[in-house]
């Protein structure tokens, strides 16, 4: 018996006073598991509370299954750039997360800010030469 005291204190009180409120100490999802714990439907919940935690369930769960997604992604991610464990692979990652991920160093951001640069600017010299004020008769 592990439970949250917080949404025990909150459980006993419905119990003492037949009327459901919520505080709002914690994550909404663990007062959840709490209420399916002690088999006390959410629906008991007064409805000036529950305009607050029905929203925050929503909230967390959606972090909750973001946070699962994120990790997948992460997994699958590694799993798709292994290079092996030599010293080629060593530099093949160093050289594929400097390319790939700008968050990963400083030299990373360096390379984003020029590849952008040379991007806009190629963009801008193309437009310009569309001008017809530029163009020879």
């Amino acid at each position: 018996f592990d439970k949250n005291p917080d949404n025990f204190l909150i459980i006993l009180d419905m119990y003492r006073t037949r009327k459901f409120h919520v505080v709002h100490t914690g994550c909404a999802l663990v007062l959840q598991r709490d209420l399916e714990y002690w088999n006390i439907d959410e629906l008991t919940i007064e409805s000036c509370c529950a305009l607050k935690y029905y929203p925050e369930v929503d909230v967390a769960q959606n972090e909750k299954d973001g946070d699962l997604e994120a990790k997948k992604n992460a997994i699958e991610r590694a799993e798709e750039e292994n290079f092996g464990d030599g010293k080629v692979a060593k530099w093949r990652s160093w050289l594929w997360n400097t390319i790939e991920y700008p968050w990963t160093s400083k030299l990373a951001q360096v390379w984003a800010f020029l590849s952008l640069s040379a991007v806009i600017l190629s963009t801008i010299t193309f437009i310009i030469s569309t001008a017809d004020e530029l163009q020879e008769n």
